[in-house]
């Protein structure tokens, strides 16, 4: 299945002079999704060198950019933890690129091959590609040369399966500000005047309703989903990244942070600890409940989880971010199995490949707060929904 929508360009004249508000999708449930590549179920498999269960969580939230001239239509993520804007091209073979609409560049007047070939992490995979601009659509605006890569490989080591399955085709970058080669999107929009200030609203919509659509707005935020007044804006702590203080983070009466960071990841599913702190938190869960390892698979990169009894009763998480509390009940957390109604997958996870001791915020932390980016000020915000 490949996705198509298109964006909406939004003019508020009472708030300023334009801002583009994108709607954002998740991929469909893969028990819903058809494939030439589906030959076995891809929800769960068996790997045969430690017979460990894989959850297949394809949630990853994107929304349609116009590339090129003509415009092409491609779904990317708006992702505020990549470094790079890249994009698989046409002429990528590996299979993950036959189940998505790739950029076609040679049918594009505009595209403008650099001859510089790039290697870049992303992530758990290694990228291969070239350096090259075009065009860019966003609403009624267009942007010209625009940097990014186009991607024609990658490594990864996440499930292979996870290759048949995707259908999004590449990141755009949100840093508050740019650290590598490719075009800084919100300075360009604001040095073109695109739009009036750095900064963007991201509702991310809910794992648990693929029906209801998400948005990003950049220039602004949406004013229906927030009151202004009880904003509490938490300034950062690194110029390249949505990076801030947390006093602390406990998981019930579990200890897992205190004086540290976390980073805002809107191309990852789930909550991602370090590797150490995530397992003594299970082992210790493993101690009253009944819990078993799984393999979470999270747009291309897998995660070490376990599973759990969905009506086993479970703490919260309760996250202190500049003297305001932040707080994930079971329900925000837990995910269901899809071929098992008892059995849920915890939310939250760790990474051999995550060397860093910042917690980093995926969809399951997002999705219940509406993020605020503030790159000229170098803030944010999580939100509770106005009701």
């Amino acid at each position: 299945m490949k996705p198509h929508f298109l964006m909406f360009f939004v003019s508020y004249p009472l708030l300023c002079q334009s801002i583009l508000r994108i709607p954002l999708k998740k991929l469909p449930r893969e028990s819903h999704r058809l494939s030439p590549h589906k030959a076995v179920n891809r929800w769960k498999r068996e790997e045969p060198e430690n017979e460990k269960p894989v959850f297949v969580y394809d949630s990853a939230t994107y929304g349609m950019v116009g590339i090129g001239t003509p415009i092409q239509e491609i779904p990317l993520m708006f992702d505020t933890f990549g470094n790079e804007t890249w994009v698989f091209e046409s002429d990528c073979t590996i299979k993950i690129c036959f189940v998505t609409n790739t950029f076609k560049f040679s049918k594009s007047s505009t595209f403008n091959y650099l001859g510089v070939v790039k290697q870049k992490y992303y992530k758990e995979f290694l990228l291969r590609g070239a350096a090259t601009t075009d065009t860019f659509i966003f609403g009624n605006f267009k942007m010209d040369n625009v940097t990014f890569i186009g991607v024609q490989d990658i490594d990864w080591t996440a499930s292979v399966e996870r290759a048949h399955t995707e259908s999004v085709a590449g990141i755009i970058h949100l840093r508050p500000s740019a650290m590598t080669g490719s075009t800084d999107f919100l300075e360009k929009m604001y040095s073109e005047k695109i739009i009036e200030e750095k900064i963007f609203g991201i509702k991310v919509p809910s794992y648990k309703d693929n029906n209801v659509d998400g948005e990003i707005t950049i220039g602004e935020w949406n004013r229906q989903y927030v009151n202004e007044s009880a904003i509490n804006w938490i300034p950062l702590t690194s110029g390249s990244s949505w990076e801030f203080h947390v006093q602390k983070l406990v998981y019930g009466t579990f200890g897992l942070l205190e004086e540290g960071k976390a980073i805002v990841d809107t191309g990852l599913s789930l909550l991602v600890g370090p590797e150490e702190i995530v397992q003594k938190l299970f082992m210790a869960l493993n101690i009253t409940l009944t819990i078993n390892p799984i393999t979470v698979t999270s747009f291309l990169s897998d995660y070490d989880s376990f599973t759990v009894k969905c009506s086993d009763k479970l703490p919260y998480f309760n996250f202190l971010i500049h003297d305001n509390h932040y707080v994930l009940t079971p329900n925000d957390y837990l995910l269901p199995m899809p071929d098992n109604k008892d059995l849920c997958v915890f939310g939250f996870a760790s990474s051999k490949h995550i060397k860093t001791k910042a917690w980093r915020l995926g969809d399951v932390f997002l999705s219940k707060f509406y993020m605020i980016g503030d790159g000229k000020n170098s803030r944010l915000s999580f939100n509770d929904y106005v009701l």
